[in-house]
């Protein structure tokens, strides 16, 4: 038997250097909506209506469930979350000053 190394783990999952290169794409985009999400400190409810998602697809997305998510929408999605993190600070800061 001979063994094999990958470069990615995404490599040794998948056929064709397409797909690897979509599932890292979704892994890391995956990864920043995640890292919002926890910065925003709240409710699973209130996050999930922040990022206009069922509770069901919200508990996907924080189950890492990566092939339940095309591309598109997890880039949809982490367009959202740092719409919201920057509406956040804007309406934090104004209540500042």
């Amino acid at each position: 038997m001979q063994v094999q190394s990958f470069a990615c783990v995404w490599d040794a999952l998948t056929d064709t250097p397409d797909e690897a290169a979509d599932l890292r794409l979704r892994s890391d985009l995956l990864a920043a909506c995640l890292r919002q999400i926890d910065r925003w400190r709240i409710d699973r409810a209130l996050a999930a209506d922040r990022l206009k998602l069922s509770a069901r697809r919200f508990a996907d997305l924080r189950a890492g469930r990566i092939h339940r998510f095309t591309s598109a929408e997890l880039a949809e999605l982490a367009d959202r979350a740092l719409t919201a993190s920057q509406e956040m600070h804007a309406a934090s800061w104004a209540d500042r000053h």
